[in-house]
């Protein structure tokens, strides 16, 4: 899927940046920590509006360049969502 510039709450995504390092809580695709995530929160006014937490359960913040989404969030309602995918 391409890079998109618009994420939701929900999109499954990958890290495409090594503007953060690569560790665990920035698990660069391709690298040792490579893992997908789920984009968890998103505050535009900030600088890293995309909170995303790690499959390997670590969270982290990027902005749109920094990811790739993977897997749009397949769930028309947020609360759906919430209720049966997410757990923080």
């Amino acid at each position: 899927m391409k890079n998109k510039k618009c994420f939701n709450i929900g999109d499954r995504v990958v890290l495409i940046s090594n503007r953060h390092g690569n560790g665990e809580a920035n698990p660069v695709r391709g690298r040792r920590y490579e893992c997908e995530g789920a984009v968890v929160d998103l505050d535009y006014s900030c600088s890293l509006p995309i909170r995303v937490k790690w499959d390997n359960e670590r969270h982290n913040s990027y902005n749109t360049d920094d990811l790739e989404c993977i897997f749009d969030n397949p769930f028309k309602d947020l609360q759906d969502f919430i209720e049966k995918e997410l757990v923080i």
